[in-house]
């Protein structure tokens, strides 16, 4: 289980924006970096008033710098703080909910998060034994200029999951439950010789001759479980999704339900991780990060 990491935990670590930034730097460059212009190796000495660092040089570098934080006018403490708050609270936080815990605008927070979710997705392919299922997501009907928009005029949405026993996980939005796009999937996801468990689905009857052991349950006959061949890890983690985003979020556009996938997904990946769920997530925003438009 990952380590306990409290909210006083939280604030001796960031007690302000400086100790944001030195931690950030620290987990970026270390006490030392090489410069990109001339190569050699020195140390950083803080700039007063500014947050980057100068190197013996001349040269500056900014932890900032290809960040999520880049050019942001958002304190970098509340940016922290937003970090915690996304990665230990299990059910996901609401835009409203952070724009009130950081006296920010809705438009920030709303974008703040959608920046710390674009961390949260992982390529590395699943293996060992590995359960497959799809579920059906229906958006929540919303009301724009007093008017209640037509929950038919919203489609319901397809996710497939994948999740190793006591491990990973990864959920993708589907266009449809077809055998190509969830055996395209499996492909791309799962190492071969891995055993994956699924339902019935036709789509996963190919699964044994493209080098996977495979073998499934039949629920259409009540039929959850025979040996160790079950569905009900997989269908845990829809339990928990579909309770965030019916509970928490409310109302999530079939545009962007990938990028919540990603953050449930990424939460249960790392929920028996060593270290505390927010330092990993720190870490990861200290990296290069493509930015969102």
């Amino acid at each position: 289980m990952s380590q306990m990491f409290t909210f006083t935990d939280f604030n001796n670590l960031c007690p302000d924006d400086s100790a944001c930034l030195e931690t950030l730097k620290l987990r970026r460059y270390g006490d030392s970096t090489v410069c990109s212009r001339c190569g050699t190796k020195s140390s950083l000495t803080r700039i007063p008033n500014r947050s980057s660092y100068a190197l013996s040089c001349g040269h500056h570098v900014s932890p900032l710098a290809d960040t999520i934080f880049h050019k942001s006018s958002t304190s970098l403490k509340l940016w922290f703080y937003a970090i915690f708050l996304m990665a230990h609270s299990k059910a996901g936080i609401s835009a409203k909910q952070l724009e009130r815990e950081l006296g920010v605008t809705y438009k920030t927070a709303w974008r703040m998060l959608m920046k710390i979710r674009s961390l949260m997705e992982e390529t590395e392919p699943l293996e060992g034994v590995v359960e497959v299922d799809e579920t059906y997501v229906r958006p929540r009907p919303y009301f724009k200029m007093g008017l209640r928009h037509n929950q038919r005029e919203i489609p319901t949405q397809i996710l497939m999951g994948m999740v190793e026993r006591g491990g990973r996980a990864r959920m993708f939005q589907i266009p449809v439950a077809g055998a190509r796009v969830l055996q395209k999937l499996v492909v791309e996801n799962i190492k071969p010789g891995s055993v994956i468990y699924s339902d019935g689905h036709p789509g996963y009857i190919k699964l044994a001759r493209m080098g996977y052991r495979h073998d499934s349950v039949n629920h259409s006959i009540s039929q959850w479980k025979h040996g160790e061949t079950h569905t009900q890890t997989v269908e845990g983690l829809w339990s928990q999704i579909k309770r965030g985003l019916k509970g928490v979020y409310r109302h999530v556009s079939p545009k962007y339900i990938q990028q919540y996938a990603n953050e449930f997904a990424w939460r249960y990946s790392h929920r028996n991780d060593n270290e505390p769920l927010f330092l990993s997530l720190l870490r990861l925003s200290s990296r290069p990060n493509k930015l969102i438009k």
